[in-house]
């Protein structure tokens, strides 16, 4: 089947606010992450347009154009379709699905249970995490082993600070905690669906402003492959074998090379050799 969307990203801070609320600004850690990530996403994106350019000439590339319907793409050359895969990322939707049943919840020990009206009262979309410090019921369904897998991806994926006290971070530790976006890369309707019926709509300028972009699912890479932290539900040998876990370092030594909502090629590309084996080739 296709891989319907990429879990590409997290937005910093509590700034995916509801209605007009003006959007607060980046704290100092954040700021400097932000920099940080823009100053090497810029090459590693220009970098990737090499090989992108050679995959969009190949002759398996364009058998599997065919195969898919796509007919229109065959006349384009590879730097028109490069252009139109620009074109296309810039005004690309991302999103954060919520409001899990409780049926659902059964089937996902590692979901919170917010609502319109969380966002409501909270006046933003509150993270996990922020939902936690405040005791909330809405996240009892999230495993003591899926708050470890949190922020094994937020220190060891994404680069923010550990927790002083993991047992009980600060407010302002949580704060600093991410919401996770995904990149609705094949524009359906209904988002991703497995968070939750509802779907919010991210401000593309918020994105560009505040979001950095990992290329593949963080909680699935640090369960199938990081040994080091305990899985929620463990991978099977077979699905092992379907995720290539080095893909998601987009060329990085150790930590991966992330991106920003214009500066996304390598991510794009990386997160192609991640799930091509079930379905999210180029």
């Amino acid at each position: 089947s296709k891989v319907p969307l990429v879990v590409l990203s997290w937005l910093l801070g509590q700034q995916s606010r509801t209605c007009n609320a003006s959007v607060a600004p980046l704290d100092p850690t954040q700021a400097r992450i932000m920099a940080e990530v823009r100053h090497a996403a810029v090459d590693a994106s220009v970098f990737a347009e090499r090989e992108l350019l050679e995959h969009f000439g190949k002759h398996s590339f364009r058998a599997a154009l065919l195969i898919e319907g796509a007919h229109e793409l065959l006349s384009l050359s590879p730097k028109q379709l490069l252009e139109m895969l620009r074109e296309n990322l810039e005004s690309l939707e991302y999103v954060n699905n919520f409001g899990l049943d409780a049926e659902s919840l059964k089937k996902s020990h590692g979901q919170g249970s917010m609502d319109m009206h969380t966002i409501e009262s909270y006046g933003h979309i509150p993270s996990n995490w922020e939902l936690r410090h405040n005791r909330s019921k809405l996240v009892a369904n999230v495993s003591p082993k899926q708050w470890k897998i949190y922020d094994a991806a937020e220190t060891g994926l994404y680069p923010l600070p550990e927790f002083k006290n993991p047992d009980a971070p600060t407010i302002a530790e949580v704060q600093q905690r991410p919401k996770y976006l995904a990149g609705n890369l094949r524009r359906l309707d209904a988002g991703l669906l497995r968070y939750g019926a509802f779907s919010a709509v991210i401000r593309n300028q918020v994105v560009l402003e505040r979001a950095i972009f990992l290329p593949s699912d963080s909680g699935g890479w640090e369960s199938m492959c990081n040994a080091s932290v305990d899985p929620v539900v463990k991978a099977s040998y077979f699905e092992k074998l379907l995720i290539p876990c080095q893909e998601i370092f987009a060329g990085g030594d150790g930590r991966p090379v992330l991106g920003v909502a214009d500066h996304q090629l390598h991510t794009v590309l990386a997160n192609s050799k991640v799930f091509g084996r079930v379905g999210g080739h180029l």
